[in-house]
C-alpha cells in the first residue's frame, strides 16, 4: 500500500531530523561552554594587564622596566585580541547552529504534516474499502433474497 510506505518514509525523515536537532543542541551547549571559558580567559588576561601596570607604580620607573612591561603588555594584548576573535567566531558559529536548528524544526513540522496527510489518506482508503465491502455484501444479500422470491 503506497500510503503506508509514504507515511513510514516521512516518519523516518522526522526521526532523523530529531537526531540532527539533538546533535545541534549538544553543539550549541558546547559552544556556550567555550564562550564561558573564553570570557574567563579574557577576564584573566585583562586582570594580568592591570596588575602589570600596578607593579610599575610601586617600583622604580626606568626605561628598561617600561620597555619590559610594554613587551609583556603587548603579548597579553595579542592574547586578548585572539580571545576576542575566538569569541566572535564562537558567537557566529552558535548563531549558525541555532539557524540550522530552526530550519530543521520547520522541516520536521512540514514532514509531520505530510506524514499526517498520508496517514489520513490510508484511513480514508480503509474506510472506503470497508464501505465497498459492506455494499457488496448488501448487494449479494439482496440478490439472494430476490432469487428466493
Amino acid at each position: 500500500m503506497p500510503y503506508k510506505s509514504m507515511e513510514n518514509l516521512y516518519s523516518t525523515y522526522c526521526d532523523s531530523l530529531v537526531l540532527k536537532v539533538t546533535r545541534i543542541e549538544r553543539e550549541i551547549e558546547r559552544l556556550k561552554n567555550l564562550l564561558i571559558a573564553n570570557a574567563e580567559g579574557h577576564k584573566e588576561t585583562n586582570d594580568c594587564i592591570i596588575t602589570l601596570w600596578h607593579g610599575v607604580t610601586e617600583s622604580e620607573v626606568t626605561k628598561d622596566n617600561i620597555y619590559a612591561i610594554k613587551r609583556k603588555e603587548s603579548s597579553l594584548l595579542s592574547v586578548l585580541y585572539r580571545l576576542d576573535a575566538e569569541k566572535d567566531e564562537l558567537i557566529a558559529s552558535q548563531h549558525e547552529q541555532e539557524d540550522e536548528k530552526s530550519r530543521l524544526l520547520q522541516l520536521r513540522a512540514s514532514y509531520e504534516r505530510k506524514k499526517r496527510k498520508w496517514s489520513l489518506c490510508q484511513q480514508k482508503v480503509k474506510r472506503l474499502r470497508s464501505v465497498k465491502k459492506i455494499a457488496l455484501e448488501e448487494y449479494s444479500i439482496e440478490e439472494c433474497i430476490a432469487w428466493k422470491i
